[in-house]
């Protein structure tokens, strides 16, 4: 456990701020190259800022600050009921949980906190004498294909239990629609897909895939797989985050993290606007007049960072403790289809 936590100290210390940070993005989807070049564009208005690829900072960065801090605090409550002896309320913070964690990507380690939570609600079930307990065990098991079952955060009474669940069917494939510029997770596994019909073994239950194209978001689909399930083709509809035209641009992924500013280019033309997270502006820094309602605030933090010492950097950055939480019998661990059948469409966003 103490190695453990070195390697999340030495992961967190080496995270630098991100408080001047801009992600840079097209509207329309593209390639990872193509994104990072139009980065790396030497800007006049942007000399002592930080442009980054959007699709960069998606993929080192897939949930923010907030909404991992809603995940720990979730599990901090389900563990205290459990401490207090309240299995019935833990038991429905961690269902809840689960259901949080099943609408986020389950990559850089937040598939960590998925599978010790499917191990605690098995344990609690399992307490409550619980007749699904067993389909639980099950679900945690299938979860991971390769467990490592020298792991460390898990009691050995835990290990044996992962260790005696048995399928009947060892190897279920999963045929997911996808392109070369697509990246795919199942479960926090990267997998690497060589044509566009990308089958994948996992075991029977939950799984989470997460996949993103460069200039879109991430998107989630969760699938229950029994052993006699008919499995249905994934394929993902991406669409990018900025839409509109350089007029009348519009955001429509999620909220941003703070102080973070994203700089889209429109296609087919050089035009770019800059998006604080609320409005529009132009890289002059003047609102967008035609768009949103005339304002006298100045698109602020424009201005070159400020120099700081490494721990402040460290606890002011949108992502300080991506990497670390969830807690399973009360130890603290890292966070860091082949049949032919129907076709499920995964949609990048709703309409706002």
């Amino acid at each position: 456990m103490k190695k453990l936590f070195l390697i999340i100290l030495v992961s967190i210390f080496s995270i630098e701020s991100f408080a001047q940070q801009v992600w840079v993005t097209s509207s329309q989807l593209s390639s990872r190259d193509q994104l990072i070049k139009l980065a790396d564009i030497r800007r006049p208005e942007f000399q002592d800022i930080d442009l980054i690829s959007w699709h960069e900072a998606q993929l080192a960065h897939p949930i923010t600050r907030e909404e991992l801090t809603t995940l720990l605090q979730q599990e901090e409550k389900a563990k205290d009921l459990s401490l207090k002896g309240d299995f019935k309320g833990s038991l429905g913070l961690y269902l809840k949980l689960l259901g949080q964690l099943e609408t986020l990507p389950n990559v850089a380690g937040i598939e960590k906190i998925t599978f010790a939570t499917l191990v605690r609600i098995a344990e609690i079930s399992t307490v409550l004498k619980k007749q699904d307990a067993g389909s639980w065990w099950k679900q945690a098991r299938g979860f991971v294909k390769n467990l490592n079952f020298k792991d460390q955060q898990f009691s050995p009474q835990v290990i044996e239990k992962l260790k005696s669940v048995k399928f009947k069917m060892n190897k279920i494939i999963l045929t997911i629609n996808t392109n070369p510029n697509d990246i795919l997770y199942i479960d926090g596994r990267r997998i690497f897909c060589s044509q566009a019909n990308c089958e994948v073994s996992v075991l029977p239950g939950i799984h989470l895939i997460a996949a993103i194209s460069p200039g879109s978001q991430w998107v989630v689909q969760k699938i229950n797989i029994s052993e006699s399930d008919k499995i249905p083709k994934i394929s993902f509809l991406f669409e990018p985050v900025v839409t509109g035209d350089c007029d009348h641009p519009r955001y429509v992924g999620k909220q941003l993290p703070s102080k973070i500013k994203l700089l889209a280019r429109f296609q087919g033309t050089v035009c770019e606007r800059v998006y604080d997270g609320k409005k529009w502006y132009s890289t002059q820094k003047k609102p967008l007049e035609m768009y949103l309602p005339v304002t006298t605030s100045q698109f602020e933090n424009f201005e070159a960072p400020t120099q700081k010492s490494w721990f402040q950097k460290m606890v002011r950055s949108p992502w300080f403790w991506i990497g670390a939480g969830l807690v399973t019998a009360g130890t603290v661990i890292a966070v860091k289809k082949s049949q032919e059948s129907e076709t499920v469409i995964v949609p990048t966003h709703t309409n706002k």
